[in-house]
């Protein structure tokens, strides 16, 4: 069989997809079905008086109505955020724990933010339920909303939850104080900026629709809906119908889009499932976008302060990261968790650095929950690590590539441990930023350079080097079984268009050197998957590919053996090749498919085998990045002209399936370098950027051809040799598009330059700075 691995093998998920055969949530239908539509605030901050529903109730086609009240009497509870928080150990300076505050899933006597769902109406048909959420009556009483970080952290702040002291959520620290102190102290030059990561929507393609039955003769709810965790989900919503998670089936069928914002199930998930124990049908609900945008998990929003010390020959010896952190209303625990710990892990980047210190205060706002996004915490990072070394290089009179290729950590230094532990044991920084300055021409930029400025433009350059803190949940579960004539293996993780089913396709033809049309991957439903974490933090090849790997081992010692009882042989004087053992020296052999069959006839056993993977810790994958840019002045319009990636995610599996993750991040990056803001109005928090007609997204015509290059350096911390690709693009990227603006612009004069980076926002800087 020809090796697969490494083979720029066209996805097999693709055909159906493309040709409109998937089958997404909305998509489903089933006889009898009701439709479900939630009324939310309207007020960012809020009492609850009273609802009324008597109009609602008496309207055509409706069938159910529900409000906190009638979900707390029939026993349903609020989500836990610390429920888990031995998987997220984090606490406050002081010794504190998170502040234990639970979100109903539908809200009962207060409102935190405008879109949080109230009530729910059930009809008939999703316009009849949307038509008698409108005549739902719900007296508020508003209460002065806070809405940023200095209001909510204000001596006179109003308090989202009354029985805390004050709106900050969190405050925490990692890493060594007193000798980033001593560092700064002792240093040459003491470089410090401050940059905001604004807030952003997630947007993924699907809605998170949801649909959900309740089997009266089993007793258990059936909820189907796009997940990146089945299992996470599957516990979220049991803990909020307060039932076992063993009484709840999650089946998350083709998923459009995901980047951690569907890790955790959304309170609506648990309602709808109520709803259809109530009614005793089939109840789906789907938001619209204006819905998704106010209600859905949102990303970054961070105001960071970086501060990085040399020495007189130039040597980076400290930094020092502080970032203030407007999280919303309510407390997700994991998501401070992964703020909290992977920007620390990577503050200091590919640079040798000997001390680092990081504090992350977080304040309660009136504003929608962050949640995790591709990249979380890490571009963050990188974004003010990249723009200080620029700084720096301009202070310091130095040019920005030779400061950059001074600090570098070397191959002959590895492994290297970072001063907040980080062991980064694989990789090759300079060559990776090397192989960059020649694909970008560094050599000839000032032609360029010069060049546009006949043409009245102002051209620049930026680089950004990245680490990718590869982690997530330690652990993934993965069974192999041959069935019939198929090798099916069931996985803990779940594709959300991110190429699974192609990929450990490929993984498993190939260790098993069968066809890969003979190869099924199941995923999304916690009945036939028993257990399993999930795809996030670009660990499913890492983790579940090394599980899916092992369970095929086991799977051919197993056949092996019985192989050897059936001709009669001693297993050793065995061979395996195109998926048959064969005696040595003969013609003798038996197919892994034959073997299923006997192994069957004879003992009644299949041939399978499962495997829990469980890694040791984080890897780190790593790379570099360029961005050339030009500016017009006169209209404040930026184009990107060109981006390169180098990137190095261990062992490519498939060249085609890299090549997209890091296309589509890099999109991404460059969208919330130039054009993506969440905005909230900061009196009445009312979002203003609450559609796509106000929020914009990158386009086709926004960006250059992608260049990306490789330099996997293969790592033996796992049996595949890989790390991760999935956050490689938008790691790294809205460093390097703001240090180019910020470098076109040098001749102009030295501006605060902040993301977005609109043309209406650069026209108006310039102006306002002569």
């Amino acid at each position: 069989m020809e090796e697969l691995i490494g083979k720029p093998v066209v996805r097999v998920e693709d055909k159906s997809l493309l040709t409109g055969q998937g089958r997404f949530t909305d998509d489903l239908h089933f006889d009898g079905e009701l439709h479900a539509f939630f009324v939310r605030s309207p007020h960012a901050h809020a009492l609850i008086r009273s609802i009324d529903a008597s109009n609602a109730v008496q309207m055509p086609g409706v069938v159910a109505f529900a409000c906190g009240e009638t979900l707390a009497n029939a026993g349903l509870q609020p989500i836990n955020p610390l429920t888990r928080s031995a998987d997220y150990p984090i606490c406050n300076k002081d010794g504190s724990p998170l502040p234990d505050v639970r979100r109903w899933p539908l809200a009962r006597g207060k409102v935190r933010l405008v879109g949080e769902p109230v009530a729910v109406v059930v009809a008939t048909s999703a316009q009849l339920a949307r038509d008698a959420a409108e005549a739902v009556d719900v007296d508020y009483e508003p209460i002065d909303a806070v809405i940023n970080v200095d209001q909510a952290m204000a001596a006179d702040a109003v308090l989202l939850w009354d029985d805390l002291e004050s709106n900050i959520c969190v405050d925490t620290e990692s890493g060594d104080r007193t000798s980033v102190d001593t560092a700064f102290a002792a240093a040459y030059r003491v470089i410090s900026t401050t940059v905001d990561y604004p807030r952003h929507v997630v947007a993924f393609m699907e809605p998170r629709a949801v649909i959900a039955h309740f089997d009266k003769d089993t007793q258990r709810y059936e909820v189907t809906c796009g997940s990146q965790s089945i299992h996470w989900h599957q516990a979220g919503i049991a803990e909020m119908l307060n039932v076992s998670p063993a009484e709840v089936r999650v089946i998350s069928p083709d998923t459009g889009g995901g980047f951690g914002a569907r890790t955790s199930p959304y309170p609506e998930y648990a309602v709808v499932a109520w709803l259809a124990k109530h009614t005793g049908a089939v109840v789906r609900y789907t938001p619209d976008r204006s819905e998704s945008f106010l209600s859905d998990s949102q990303s970054r929003d961070h105001r960071l302060t970086v501060q990085l010390s040399v020495d007189e020959n130039f040597k980076m010896t400290a930094l020092r990261l502080s970032s203030v952190w407007r999280l919303g209303a309510y407390l997700n625990a994991r998501s401070i968790w992964l703020h909290a710990s992977y920007m620390h892990l990577v503050n200091c980047g590919v640079y040798r650095i000997r001390a680092s210190h990081f504090e992350c205060k977080g304040v309660f706002t009136n504003t929608a929950n962050i949640g995790a996004f591709r990249g979380v915490a890490r571009a963050e990072a990188c974004y003010a690590l990249e723009r200080v070394v620029d700084q720096a290089a301009a202070e310091l009179g130095i040019d920005r590539v030779e400061l950059r290729q001074l600090n570098m950590i070397q191959v002959s230094e590895m492994p290297w441990i970072a001063p907040s532990g980080a062991r980064y044991s694989a990789g090759d920084y300079p060559t990776n930023f090397q192989m960059l300055l020649e694909r970008i021409d560094w050599s000839e930029f000032e032609c360029r350079k010069k060049a546009a400025r006949q043409n009245n433009k102002y051209r620049g350059l930026g680089f950004s080097t990245y680490l990718d803190s590869v982690g997530g949940a330690p652990n993934e579960y993965a069974k192999v079984a041959v069935t019939g004539d198929l090798v099916e293996a069931c996985v803990g993780t779940k594709s959300v268009g991110v190429g699974h089913q192609t990929v450990f396709a490929q993984l498993l033809a190939s260790r098993l050197q069968i066809p890969l049309e003979r190869v099924r991957i199941i995923d999304g439903d916690t009945d036939r998957v028993s257990r399993g974490v999930g795809t996030h933090a670009s660990r499913s090849l890492r983790i579940g590919g090394s599980a899916i790997h092992v369970g095929a081992e086991k799977v051919l010692k197993r056949a092996r053996e019985f192989a050897a009882d059936h001709l009669e042989v001693v297993a050793r004087d065995l061979e395996y090749s195109g998926g048959s053992f064969c005696v040595s020296g003969t013609d003798r052999r038996i197919s892994l498919f034959s073997i299923a069959e006997l192994m069957m006839q004879d003992d009644g056993e299949s041939l399978a085998a499962d495997h829990e993977f469980v890694t040791a810790g984080h890897m780190y994958a790593s790379g570099a990045q360029a961005c050339e840019v030009e500016i017009d002045v006169d209209t404040g319009q930026v184009r990107v002209c060109r981006f390169v990636t180098v990137a190095d995610p261990g062992r490519i599996f498939n060249p085609l399936v890299v090549d997209g993750q890091v296309h589509g991040g890099v999109a991404q990056g460059i969208g919330h370098a130039l054009l993506e803001r969440t905005h909230y109005d900061e009196a009445t928090g009312q979002l203003i950027s609450g559609s796509f007609m106000d929020y914009t997204m990158p386009r086709a015509d926004d960006l250059p051809m992608l260049e990306n290059i490789f330099n996997p350096v293969d790592t033996d911390e796992n049996p595949l040799g890989t790390k991760g690709v999935g956050e490689l693009g938008i790691t790294g990227a809205p460093a390097a598009v703001m240090n180019a603006i910020t470098d076109a612009l040098r001749p102009l004069g030295t501006f605060d330059v902040q993301m977005p980076v609109t043309s209406e926002r650069l026209w108006r800087l310039i102006r306002e700075t002569g």
